[in-house]
């Protein structure tokens, strides 16, 4: 018996560990690949208050990067634990990455969201001849968001979707790309870093938010 516990008690130190190393790397990587588009990114010290943004939406934080002379100010790197095993059933882990714009938010407690759907000639399976905005609020926001043409291209070209959303009491909005690599016999699925295409789209709908904002 006392073999037996031991043995637990050593699995589940394992894969503690295992789940600390996977979310410095995604963290490190993330960083690495943000300073690859030049941009004066540093991984931040844990305890910051900024790490709680999205955790109730995306999963528990795994460490903040900053991201210096930028609107886009933190990335929050999140885990949702997945349902799946190592027998690739179920779902795996998923690291979000959760960028962080400060801008002034609505005082409510309800979460404003806003997100970019994709109009297909054909239901499901046609390609994709546009790309809508909808949000749950009416804002000027949309309305520019849905007028940018040159915005809507890349992001069809991309194949990226984005959402963005309110955290009331933070003074920030989080934007997130819903885009996640294929993940095989359940391995965790983790971000990478957002192309220089990719992060001027984030930097143009950044620009919208916070001119919307009065920033």
């Amino acid at each position: 018996m006392n073999v037996i516990v031991i043995i637990i008690v050593v699995v589940i130190i394992g894969l503690i560990i295992r789940s600390i190393m996977l979310g410095r790397r995604a963290r490190g990587d993330l960083c690495a690949g943000l300073r690859n588009l030049r941009l004066d990114a540093q991984m931040a010290e844990r305890g910051r208050p900024e790490e709680r943004i999205g955790e109730n939406w995306k999963g528990k934080s795994q460490g903040l990067i900053e991201i210096r002379d930028s609107p886009i100010q933190w990335v929050n790197v999140v885990k949702e634990k997945g349902r799946g095993g190592p027998d690739g059933g179920g779902s795996p882990d998923t690291h979000t990455n959760v960028y962080l714009v400060p801008a002034p938010t609505p005082s409510t407690k309800w979460h404003y969201q806003v997100e970019s759907v994709r109009v297909k000639s054909v239901p499901l399976f046609g390609r994709v001849v546009d790309l809508l905005w909808k949000s749950n609020f009416e804002s000027e926001l949309v309305r520019r968001l849905n007028e940018d043409v040159s915005l809507k291209e890349s992001l069809i070209r991309l194949n990226e979707d984005v959402v963005m959303r309110s955290f009331p009491g933070h003074g920030y909005w989080a934007l997130i790309s819903k885009q996640y690599p294929s993940s095989l016999f359940g391995a965790p699925c983790r971000q990478s870093a957002p192309s220089r295409e990719e992060w001027d789209c984030y930097k143009t709908i950044t620009a919208h938010l916070l001119e919307c904002s009065g920033e």
